[in-house]
């Protein structure tokens, strides 16, 4: 069933990193054209993110109920449901995060384009994951915070990713915009990357322990995986920013566009093993918990 936990919260995680991060970035970075196709495109997307998002939050309720009962069959008892809402944490957590995740699928599915107002659904569902987990049973209130600004940051930074490969497969033929375009993520990436390892330190120092010990647990292999991701996305960043941008900014033709492209892309798919880290982070008992 652990399997089953990682690969719903995972989706989960993604989904609200999506949510959050592809709205923030159409809301940071405009298109300097109009641009109405592409929006009606990402606002499509942005919808299945929502819709995403609230499905496996109900898969993850119903896995929840099918591990505490040790049976698969309990996943769709009315009974055993009603005892995980009613009677645990993650219930009582899983029931006020249906408001934000209901009106973000509200917000992005029904009404008018608002990149803001889905931006901010996005955030609220994304950081009220920290109320789940290892940060606030250990840490109380104050890591909890800390991990609520971590999601975010990596939502900031990780959600942006999708749109702006989009957008820079757009501008394949115009480097000098995609060079602006790559430039206004660059300034605000930068500060959701400072963010990320500042707060990723202070959870990994909380629950992981001492620095020698984390090769001996379970945990502590994860949290190192998970922590050379994390390095090697940051490395790709600042090829990005220090020598691809400049580059991009210079180039008569789009050969260093391509370069960045395809940077963006590993960078999606890096970000999406880091997800799945966290994943099964969010399985395992840190040490000495």
């Amino acid at each position: 069933m652990e399997a089953a936990i990682v690969a719903a919260l995972a989706f989960h995680y993604g989904a609200a990193i999506l949510l959050f991060g592809a709205a923030l970035f159409r809301r940071l970075v405009p298109p300097e054209r109009p641009d109405r196709r592409a929006d009606a495109r990402l606002r499509r997307g942005l919808a299945l993110c929502a819709a995403g998002a609230l499905l496996s939050a109900v898969a993850l309720l119903m896995v929840e109920a099918a591990s505490m009962a040790g049976d698969w069959n309990s996943a769709l008892d009315k009974q055993t449901l009603a005892a995980v809402l009613g009677k645990t944490s993650f219930g009582a957590v899983w029931l006020g995060r249906l408001i934000p995740m209901v009106a973000a699928v509200l917000v992005a599915w029904f009404a008018p384009p608002r990149w803001a107002g889905v931006a901010l659904g996005g955030a609220a569902v994304l950081a009220s994951l920290a109320l789940l987990g290892h940060p606030l049973a250990l840490g109380g209130i104050p890591l909890a915070v800390n991990h609520a600004v971590h999601l975010l940051a990596a939502g900031a930074w990780l959600g942006a990713l999708w749109p702006l490969a989009v957008r820079l497969a757009a501008l394949r033929g115009d480097p000098s915009a995609a060079a602006r375009c790559l430039r206004r993520f660059s300034n605000y990436g930068t500060m959701a990357v400072v963010a990320l390892l500042i707060t990723g330190a202070i959870n990994a120092l909380a629950l992981g322990g001492p620095v020698a010990g984390l090769p001996a647990s379970a945990y502590g292999q994860a949290l190192l995986a998970k922590l050379a991701l994390v390095a090697a996305l940051v490395a790709l960043a600042l090829v990005n920013r220090l020598r691809l941008l400049p580059a991009l900014a210079r180039a008569p033709v789009d050969r260093a566009g391509k370069w960045v492209r395809a940077s963006v892309l590993a960078e999606i798919a890096m970000g999406a093993c880091v997800v799945l880290a966290a994943s099964v982070l969010g399985t395992l008992p840190p040490p000495g918990s």
